[in-house]
């Protein structure tokens, strides 16, 4: 691929000519203003401050567009290896200067895309969930499900997948020119904890029938309940202290950027507030199990009752004896 700096200087001397004219009719004030950024840009870019002349021609445009700017913007993006951002300047400037431009110019145009191309993967990422939000490292996020494939750059992308309600979903993905991948990223609800609903005192019929053993359908339950919430508590443990050592990593770093680094912050504050949450919600459950293990019904029948009973009753010459419960 010829070097894309190659073809940048006739351009600029073409679009300099259109901002920079002699002509001695007064000039409005905010063409005045782009000249001024266009000629900063022009020497930023000759000393190989990219992002500098990437700002520059930038306010440049805004200031008083014009499609020829869009092609040195497409260059300054192709030199900071911003592949995709190139490719739609490019084709922003064959639409607006179509009437314009040479069919040389855009032979040329249509040579330096295809080679971007090539530059170039896509990504075909599917959730179980609609309108959530993808972020692709540090950029604005998208809205799945995807209108059509997402275009990003040839290298390594780390994705995050929120939404509201739901803990965010994390993939990284390494991708070489003309890749296409799919895949699924999916979201898992967030775990409401609900107090638990205090059951209404009832009066109980008087039976002669034994009582039942005292509360074994409660604590069963609140046994259940104790060794669920002990897991989650010690699975997100486990998930916090993993996330925290990655941010150790990350934070080690220097070229770690730094919304992945904000990213993984946030996963370990998240995890360690659920395992606190867990923790406590299985603590308390695990009171709840010992009250109903230790203690009995307050309106259990008196022992008397329903204690077996012996009776001794004389008849006469003889001695009976008969038992009652």
């Amino acid at each position: 691929m010829k070097p894309l700096y190659v073809l940048v200087p006739v351009l600029l001397l073409s679009s300099a000519r259109a901002l920079a004219s002699n002509d001695e009719r007064p000039v409005a004030p905010h063409v005045l203003v782009a000249r001024s950024h266009f000629l900063r840009g022009v020497e930023l870019y000759r000393s190989g401050a990219y992002d500098a002349a990437l700002a520059e021609f930038s306010r440049a445009y805004d200031s008083a567009p014009h499609y020829r700017i869009l092609y040195n913007l497409a260059q300054i993006q192709a030199q900071r290896h911003d592949y995709v951002a190139s490719l739609e300047l490019f084709r922003q400037y064959l639409e607006q200067g179509s009437a314009e431009i040479s069919d040389a110019r855009a032979a040329e145009v249509a040579s330096e895309v295809a080679e971007l191309t090539r530059r170039i993967a896509r990504l075909h990422v599917e959730s179980n969930v609609d309108g959530a939000r993808l972020f692709v490292n540090d950029g604005p996020p998208v809205e799945l499900p995807l209108p059509a494939p997402l275009l990003v750059n040839a290298g390594i992308h780390r994705l995050r997948l929120e939404k509201p309600g739901y803990l965010p979903a994390f993939r990284t993905v390494t991708l070489t020119g003309g890749d296409e991948l799919s895949f699924s990223l999916d979201l898992s609800a967030e775990l409401e904890m609900d107090e638990a609903e205090t059951p209404s005192p009832s009066v109980r019929e008087p039976s002669l029938a034994p009582p039942k053993a005292p509360a074994q359908t409660a604590l069963w339950a609140s046994l259940t309940a104790t060794g669920v919430l002990t897991g989650a508590a010690v699975t997100f443990g486990v998930l916090a202290l993993g996330a925290d050592n990655e941010l150790d990593r990350q934070l080690a770093d220097d070229m770690a950027p730094r919304g992945v680094v904000e990213g993984t912050r946030e996963r370990v504050r998240t995890y360690a507030l659920l395992t606190d949450a867990f923790g406590v919600a299985a603590a308390t459950a695990l009171g709840v199990s010992a009250y109903f293990f230790f203690s009995t019904p307050s309106d259990e029948p008196a022992a008397e009752d329903s204690r077996l009973r012996a009776v001794v009753t004389p008849r006469g010459a003889e001695m009976w004896w008969t038992t009652a419960f």
